[in-house]
Order: C-alpha cells, then structure tokens, then sequence
C-alpha cells in the first residue's frame, strides 16, 4: 500500500489512498501502512490532539530531517498534508558513508574537496598542521601533526580508509612514511600531482607523455616542483596502480586562491584603471582549471572508485585574454602595455611575475579525464565569478611591491 519515492532530493510517501481523504482518514491509514515501512523508516504518532500538535509536530530539524515541498503532482502526498497526526522520521540510507582520510586539505582546493565530501555524508579525517583552521564539523575527525614526523602520523585513528587524499606531498620521502604508517588502512589512495610532472608542456600534453627526471635535490622550488611531484606519484603507484589514482591539475584558479596569483593579474588591472596589454615576450598561453571544477571530478572519482592517471584541465588561455576581461569595463582612451623592456628597467624579473616562471607555453590534454566525468565551465565564467566576489585576501607584500611599481611607471 505504501513505497517510498525520492524526488529532487526530497522523501515522499505516495499513498494513493490518502488523495482527496480527510486528515483523520489519513491517520488511520498511516497506521495501517506502518507495519509496512522498511526497518529504516520510523512512523512517529504524535496522537489525536489537533490544536496541541498542529505547529509542534515534536519533531526537531536535524542533519538526517526530511525537507518538505508540495511543488510535486497531485498523487504525490507531501508529508505536510499529515504532519498534524503523524511524521515519518527519515535516517539517510540511500548510499553507504565512505571513510575519507585527506592529508593537508585546509586551504583552497581543499577545503573545496571537504565540503563538497561533506555534503555526500561521508566520514572525514583531516590531518593537518593546524595553521589554518577548519569551521567545526560534526562530520569531521580533526588530527593536528607534522607529516614528516613518524609519531603525528601514527596519531591518525587506525580505521579501514575507503581513501588517502593526499593534497600536500611534494616529497617521495614523505609518501614513503605515509605509506609504511598507514598502509594497512588505507584501501585506495588519491594523490593531487600536477600537470608540471611532465617534461615537455605543449602542446596537448596527455598522460603517456615524458616525465620530468628524478632528482637528488628535495629543496622545493618553481625548478624542482614538477620532479618532486613526479616522485611522489611513482612512490604512491609502487603500492600498486589497482589502488591509487593520480590527478595532474594545470594551474588551479578560482575564489579562495592563496597564492594571489589571479588576484595578483586583476589588482593590477584595478590600480591601473586602463586597458592593460602585455607585450608579446609576456603573453604566454597556460591551461587553467577551475577549482569548483576540480573539486567535482575528484569526488566523482572517489565516489566511482576511479583508479589510474589523470590530466585534470580546462582550455589554454593566454594572459592578454585575462586582462583584457578584467579591463573591459574600464577607460579605453589610453592603452597600456607592460612589456619585458619595461620589468627590466624596474628590476623586476620576468619570472616573478604570477604564471611566468617558465618561457613555454603550456595545453594539455584531459579528454581521459572527460571520458569519466570531468566537465569544465568557460574560462568567461570562471573570471566572472571571481571578479565579481568580495576577497578579503592579502596579497604577498612582493606582489603588492611589484603591481605599485609598474604602475606608478606608467605615471
């Protein structure tokens, strides 16, 4: 006589027989259906008292109550039309909690994977160093260390992980203790790599293309970066290439960012208050991902038990499209162009400046990564959003040095 329907998110009980029937009717046929209800389902009867219980059905908002809408057609009975006599209590059922260990995970990208976790339900261990705090959880086991120290990392409760998300490796030695730590409770592993692991950057770099060398030196550096990230994952794939996927972002953008390197291209852009161009020599063409984007396709991957490599990266884009969105609404009676000549003269290395540290170009390929999910919005959108959100972020002192420098050259 009963079963259960979801529907935009929400639970219904479709009772054919309560269409058109008075609300006393229906209390008694909720009764006779209840012993029907699967074991998850609790029917509550809040008795007879109409004037007592039409407001105060006993029931208390939670993490697990039932959100009602009537916005459905009329065969469906929305829970409302019998809150009065009775409620049905709903405990979340419908995809079994995954236990996700993330390793770092309290600053951008990160704390965009959490929350996006956070609301699938799954059961979340964070461990980090406690610089950056995270907002109180229920949902969230925090555990305070240095990953490099054997001791913090044997601090982690011992649990049978679904996932390692490891956010913050940039050396083999530390993937090496995570792995002789923790080994054992950890199912799969998710290692966020880079799309500099490769030797060459353009064009339409894929998975099968050359990595950058191993490397002796594990001081971390714009030069070393790409090698040491391309040791970790060879760290991590010794366990075994069935349990560990390997995501390769391009340059990660989005709101949140707090490296500055964005914000840096659009403060400059404000404090000039002209159309700013760039000359040839600093219009490179790099490959962006947004990191609401990102965030999406590595919960996917998680939730599908995705294994194997990835290139995770929207379309190239050169630093001329960039500033001339974030100009196009100001004053065009004067162009300006900052180009190499320029920097030089005010004693500013090219390579200081956001996304120019290295002279190539930069496109890759993430058709590999589409085919299991990964969907990139326009880089339009992308600029939008971020422009048009409020940052209370404070910009490194040496790109404030530099964005005051070149503009007042132009004074």
């Amino acid at each position: 006589a009963a079963r259960l329907q979801f529907c935009s998110g929400n639970l219904y009980l479709c009772l054919h027989r309560l269409a058109g029937r008075p609300h006393h009717e229906k209390l008694l046929i909720l009764r006779e259906c209840k012993d029907q209800l699967p074991d998850h389902l609790e029917f509550v009867d809040h008795g007879h008292d109409v004037k007592k219980h039409r407001y105060a059905t006993g029931i208390t908002p939670g993490p697990n109550t039932v959100r009602y809408s009537s916005n459905l057609p009329s065969l469906l009975i929305p829970l409302q039309t019998f809150i009065p006599y009775g409620a049905i209590k709903y405990q979340r059922t419908e995809e079994p909690q995954m236990k996700i260990l993330i390793i770092g995970g309290t600053r951008f990208q990160g704390k965009y994977l959490i929350n996006h976790l956070l609301e699938q339900n799954y059961d979340i261990t964070v461990f980090h160093r406690g610089l950056h705090p995270l907002s109180p959880r229920t949902k969230i086991t925090e555990v305070l260390g240095d990953r490099n120290e054997k001791k913090d990392l044997q601090t982690i409760p011992h649990a049978d992980y679904d996932w390692l998300v490891d956010t913050c490796a940039y050396s083999p030695i530390q993937c090496k203790l995570v792995s002789r730590v923790l080994g054992s409770h950890l199912n799969k592993i998710c290692f966020i790599s880079t799309t500099y692991v490769y030797k060459t950057l353009f064009p339409k770099v894929d998975e099968l293309s050359f990595l950058k060398d191993p490397i002796s030196d594990t001081t971390i550096n714009h030069q070393t970066y790409g090698a040491l990230k391309g040791m970790c994952e060879q760290e991590y794939l010794s366990l075994g290439k069935d349990k560990v996927l390997i995501l390769r972002p391009s340059v990660i953008v989005g709101h949140g960012d707090h490296t500055g390197r964005l914000d840096f291209w659009l403060r400059l852009s404000k404090t000039m208050n002209r159309q700013l161009q760039v000359g040839t020599s600093l219009n490179k063409q790099f490959s962006v991902i947004d990191v609401r984007d990102l965030t999406n396709f590595t919960a996917n991957a998680l939730r599908i038990q995705l294994t194997g490599i990835f290139n995770v990266s929207g379309r190239a884009i050169r630093l001329s499209e960039i500033l001339a969105f974030f100009t196009r609404k100001h004053s065009q009676e004067r162009n300006l162009t900052l180009t190499t000549q320029q920097l030089n003269l005010l004693g500013i290395e090219k390579s200081h400046l956001p996304y120019l540290m290295t002279e190539e170009d930069e496109e890759f390929n993430s058709q590999k990564a589409s085919g299991k999910g990964l969907v990139t919005r326009s880089i339009e959108e992308t600029l939008r959003d971020f422009s048009q959100e409020a940052s209370n972020f404070i910009l490194p002192s040496f790109y404030t040095d530099i964005i005051n420098s070149i503009a007042n050259s132009f004074i």
